[in-house]
């Protein structure tokens, strides 16, 4: 059987990329022996741009165009060694990108944007995208979850857990909190071990981002946090009063062990994630005076709140928290990483640290509603509203994400998305994610209320030259 591609280009005042993706798509399939159509859906200037309802249009007119299936694709990737012929599942393309001769992979796990294919039977079934993300993001989270929605098929892997414990402190994520003595030398090298897990998202409408607190410690606060953005932070100050960070990219929620390692002799402070180092920086400096503040906390930010801060607290689960009084090596850092049932006061395997531990809590020891440090060092963690509870112990988890193709494309110049320094460049981009994190994951918005279904536009004008078909709408 024989098939017909539509590409549909959601298009707005990026008359040079255009030009330039024409010319590459033309060159691309003169010789591939796929027949297409170029559609280009361009939205006048009546209101914010709306990618899913443009890609929503695009899918419509291509099926009237007599194309059985569509590639939804941005107008800044060019194809460079990509696979467009038929697919009977969605398939995600967007997978390499080439800059500058060198090849990086931009795809994280659940990433359906950029260029993603679709029969047009599935894209119906599933009632196209939604029609409600305004601006920039979210509408390719939305696509990949009515899919999910609809049962169909989808990939999958096993996740490996890295619990620690068999039991938990659960953080309501509004008041509660553990209180410990600050007993961090500052002047030398230390480690922070903090295995926990992050539940699916509620986020704050009054908020502009959520943190949620792992750990922190006042002054020019030294913290460590996951936010709303998926990212997890690390903020320190130098005693200059320079902040020093690390930032990862995108990490679901999941069951994570994160540890810090700060090396004072070569001034790197390193972070790792389920073992893997997500991020690294040389502070010149010596670290900000920490150590004259006698208190840490344990998911919260530090309690000092003013008119122009507030309070964030933690929620989730925290099944095991250590500090060490060296900055732990790498062959130690997986050997915590894989560790699952052994406790931290004796050496296994490659880890040897056991006598440099400062404080070590491990929710199955609890005494008068505190944790009991399990060094010799007596610093136990006062307890505040946080729930004592079972460790959910599995040794995989399954993850759903797209199915794959590995395709390559050449990524023109563009500015930078919806995520910029910490903060949405849009504050549209703020409500899409709450649209879509507190209404859409949790079921209160499904895939039949609205898309191809509700879809409602007006053409201003139309073309077609050499086989490009050009659409002016208003929506």
């Amino acid at each position: 059987m024989s098939h017909t591609l539509g590409i549909i280009v959601p298009y707005r005042n990026r008359y040079r990329q255009l030009v330039h993706f024409k010319s590459a798509i033309a060159d691309y399939f003169e010789d591939e022996d796929i027949d297409y159509k170029l559609l280009v859906i361009e939205q006048d200037d009546a209101t914010s741009f709306n990618r899913g309802k443009l890609l929503n249009i695009g899918a419509v007119k291509a099926k009237q165009l007599g194309c059985d299936y569509v590639c939804f694709h941005d107008v800044d990737m060019l194809p460079y060694d990509v696979d467009y012929s038929f697919s009977e599942k969605p398939l995600h393309l967007a997978f390499n990108f080439l800059t500058n001769s060198k090849t990086i992979d931009m795809h994280f796990e659940k990433y359906f944007g950029g260029v993603t294919l679709f029969p047009l039977s599935v894209f119906e079934k599933i009632n196209g995208y939604s029609n409600d993300y305004w601006g920039w993001g979210f509408e390719d989270d939305d696509l990949f979850n009515r899919l999910i929605q609809a049962n169909i098929e989808v990939d999958t892997y096993n996740k490996p857990s890295y619990v620690s414990s068999t039991a938990s402190l659960k953080f309501n994520g509004i008041d509660a909190y553990i209180e410990s003595d600050n007993i961090i030398n500052y002047n030398r090298s230390f480690s922070i071990l903090i295995s926990h897990k992050i539940p699916n998202l509620t986020l704050d409408h009054s908020k502009p981002v959520d943190i949620y607190p792992l750990f922190s410690v006042p002054g020019y606060e030294f913290t460590i946090y996951y936010d709303s953005f998926k990212r997890y932070n690390i903020e320190i100050f130098d005693r200059r009063g320079n902040i020093q960070s690390i930032v990862s990219e995108i990490c679901e929620p999941q069951h994570t062990k994160l540890i810090l390692t700060w090396n004072k002799s070569k001034k790197t402070l390193c972070c790792y994630l389920n073992g893997k180092q997500i991020g690294k920086v040389v502070i010149d400096e010596s670290l900000f005076g920490y150590g004259k503040y006698k208190t840490a906390y344990i998911g919260c930010s530090s309690r000092v709140e003013d008119a122009n801060r507030k309070i964030s607290y933690f929620k989730g689960e925290i099944d095991t928290f250590a500090i060490f009084n060296k900055s732990l090596n790498k062959a130690e850092v997986t050997a915590l990483t894989k560790n699952q049932s052994l406790g931290l006061t004796t050496n296994f395997g490659n880890y040897k640290s056991c006598d440099s531990l400062l404080t070590y809590y491990d929710p199955k020891f609890i005494k008068r509603y505190k944790l009991v440090d399990l060094t010799d060092n007596n610093n136990d963690g006062k307890i505040i509203k946080a729930e004592i509870t079972n460790t959910e112990f599995n040794n995989f988890t399954k993850v759903a994400i797209p199915f794959r193709r590995k395709c390559t494309f050449k990524l023109l110049d563009h500015k930078p998305g919806g995520y910029l320094g910490g903060r949405w460049k849009d504050q549209l981009t703020r409500w899409n994610q709450l649209r879509f994190t507190n209404e859409v994951t949790t079921g209160n918005r499904t895939y039949r209320q609205e898309g191809l279904n509700t879809l409602d536009y007006v053409v201003h004008g139309e073309s077609n030259v050499n086989n490009v078909y050009h659409f002016t709408v208003g929506i």
